[in-house]
């Protein structure tokens, strides 16, 4: 009785944990999309919160209702943040090849 309680836990736990990852990895490649859709909806105004908060809000609706116990809005914020400091880095490195191949006199500081 118990070895057999224990093998419909462990499948059960088996079965969020897959949930859990597919779902993870949904939403990191949605993440990129959604920032470039927050830019061009609310534009180059100084609305850094308000982009934040609409990208969050996006993906943690994706997030289907059995996982919300295990995926947090803190998680997705963090999710988030991380994704736009990558990109964000990125974005510098490849500005900085440019700049280097166009401009080489120039000299550069880091942020």
């Amino acid at each position: 009785m118990f070895f057999e309680a224990a093998k419909w836990l462990t499948l059960f736990l088996m079965g969020l944990a897959m949930a859990y990852y597919r779902t993870n990895s949904r939403l990191k490649s949605e993440i990129g999309s959604l920032i470039a859709q927050a830019e061009a909806v609310y534009g180059d105004t100084n609305s850094g919160r308000i982009k934040f908060e609409w990208v969050c809000g996006k993906v943690y609706s994706m997030v289907p209702a059995p996982l919300n116990a295990f995926i947090t809005k803190q998680m997705v914020e963090s999710l988030v943040q991380s994704t736009f400091d990558v990109m964000t880095a990125y974005a510098k490195i490849q500005l900085n090849k440019l700049l280097d191949s166009t401009m080489p006199d120039i000299e550069r500081t880091e942020d």
